[in-house]
């Protein structure tokens, strides 16, 4: 399966998880004798967005969006220390960040941004 498939599923089942990704382009494009680059910067994942959680009675039950981030790889594809660095800052600020693969179940892939466990 092609990466853009991967992609297209991802972000068509987000929604069914109280999630929302937003495809991230990163590059760089020449106009008129000068450099344009577009996207969040190197290393930022495919996908960027928030999965919607309730949280407890220390905020009366609002409803937080946690930021996510995922990068998408074919089977024999790998991330670059760019994109793997900034996975682990999202992870460790208390984002969600996941290397999502072909083949991966997309449903399963959800439900453990939803019962992920606190990071007190």
């Amino acid at each position: 399966m092609k990466e853009s498939a991967i992609l297209k599923s991802l972000r068509a089942a987000a929604p069914y998880f109280r999630a929302r990704l937003f495809r991230n382009n990163v590059g760089a494009a020449d106009f008129d004798d000068r450099r344009i680059f577009y996207g969040l910067g190197k290393g930022t994942s495919d996908l960027i967005g928030w999965h919607e959680v309730i949280v407890g009675p220390e905020l009366l039950g609002e409803k937080l969006a946690v930021f996510a981030a995922v990068e998408v790889k074919t089977k024999n594809c790998r991330a670059t220390p760019a994109q793997e660095e900034f996975l682990a800052l999202v992870e460790k600020a208390g984002g969600v960040a996941k290397i999502f693969r072909e083949g991966e179940d997309i449903q399963k892939f959800f439900k453990q941004w939803e019962n992920r466990p606190s990071k007190k």
